[in-house]
């Protein structure tokens, strides 16, 4: 909140410059291991369907946390991989393997139905650290 932030004392515009250059550092690290991965970059290396999955990862998350998006991160990043495994113990579910985004989509859903705020709150945090 910029209004509490000037009431105590912090500098706003250094606070926000210096955010905007850790972020914009972090994603230029990024950029530079995709490239180091694939070796090259091209234009369908981040199309939009990358892009959404970040913003996913980020909202399913949560915003108010640092935690969020990462939480956001490792549940999209692992559910492709739960959902492979369990494709290959049990061959009478592999359609959930061949329909991940369905699957994804309907957990994106019931999320933010169950959680609008994402599923890593400050609240949550609170009581995490107070347990």
């Amino acid at each position: 909140d910029e209004n509490v932030a000037t009431l105590f004392g912090a500098n706003l515009r250094l606070t926000q410059v210096f955010a905007f250059t850790i972020g914009g550092a972090l994603g230029g690290i990024g950029g530079a291991l995709l490239v180091h991965q694939f070796n090259f970059i091209d234009v369908q290396t981040t199309g939009v369907m990358f892009s959404i999955f970040v913003l996913l990862y980020v909202l399913m998350g949560g915003t108010q946390t640092a935690w969020g998006p990462i939480t956001g991160a490792l549940f999209f990043t692992l559910a492709p991989e739960g959902l492979r495994r369990l494709a290959e113990l049990a061959p009478a579910l592999r359609f959930l393997e061949a329909s991940r985004y369905i699957v994804f989509g309907a957990a994106v859903v019931l999320v933010m139905m169950w959680r609008p705020e994402g599923l890593v709150t400050r609240t949550l945090v609170d009581r995490i650290k107070r347990a």
